[in-house]
């Protein structure tokens, strides 16, 4: 952990929220890409944030767990309906979505309905990766005497208000030529507006776990705790399993 300074593997998309933790003098570090940062009555004492990193740490390795299976298989967490896109409403996206997701805005600015924008985008059903934006911004905090994950941070939405103008010259035969089209304006949203959308439209909470990954983390607290015990009990040297996850 770090103030002023994340640290950790995969720091990719959290930037952004660094700077402003920074700014607010809270501690906080990463683990693969997941931002996990203390309150700020944690980040001013020492006790409180010795306390409160070791279930930070394995409130960052969960997500991180949760993160990898959701976008790599589409499968979500136990309980969870099965997703089921829209089939009436056009969707329409901005050139910097389209950008954002790696394709070609004059092959794909208009689709048929949902259904078609995820088959034409390559986002596996149930992944909820199209740019990808909403996942680079999975971050952890304390809650209580609990953890949360959530996304935080903000990326590029598919567009917002009336269509703009866009004029553009081409050359063609010798001659030039004048194309004009309609685009989206570009947008960029909260990624927690992004997850409660998804809440919203189906229903679905795509941070939830799976039995396994419950198990997994029971395990590790029981073996930690173990490791405790021995530690007291015959003075060996004690290394918290949380923090070893790391390496």
């Amino acid at each position: 952990m770090a103030r002023g300074r994340g640290t950790g593997r995969g720091e990719g998309g959290v930037g952004e929220r660094q700077r402003k933790l920074d700014a607010k003098g809270i501690a906080y570090f990463t683990w693969d890409g997941v931002l996990a940062r203390l309150t700020g009555a944690q980040s001013e004492s020492a006790l409180k944030a010795q306390r409160a990193i070791p279930m930070l740490e394995l409130g960052a390795f969960l997500a991180r767990e949760i993160r990898d299976r959701v976008t790599s298989t589409g499968k979500l967490g136990d309980g969870q309906p099965a997703v089921r896109y829209g089939q009436k409403t056009r969707v329409r996206i901005s050139r910097e979505y389209a950008q954002a997701a790696g394709v070609s805005f004059r092959r794909y600015s208009l689709f048929r309905n949902e259904d078609r924008f995820h088959k034409g985008l390559r986002s596996p059903v149930g992944s909820y990766v199209v740019t990808g934006g909403m996942w680079r911004g999975l971050e952890v905090r304390p809650l209580g005497r609990d953890v949360v994950a959530e996304f935080g941070g903000r990326s590029q939405g598919r567009g917002k208000g009336a269509l703009k103008r866009v004029v553009s010259y081409t050359t063609k035969g010798g001659l030039a030529a004048q194309r004009t089209s309609f685009e989206l304006q570009s947008q960029v949203v909260t990624n927690r507006d992004k997850g409660g959308k998804i809440w919203r439209h189906h229903k679905i909470n795509p941070l939830s776990y799976t039995q396994g990954e419950a198990q997994r983390i029971g395990l590790i607290v029981l073996q930690d705790q173990s490791d405790r015990l021995v530690a007291a009990l015959t003075g060996a040297q004690y290394s918290p399993r949380f923090t070893a996850l790391r390496r």
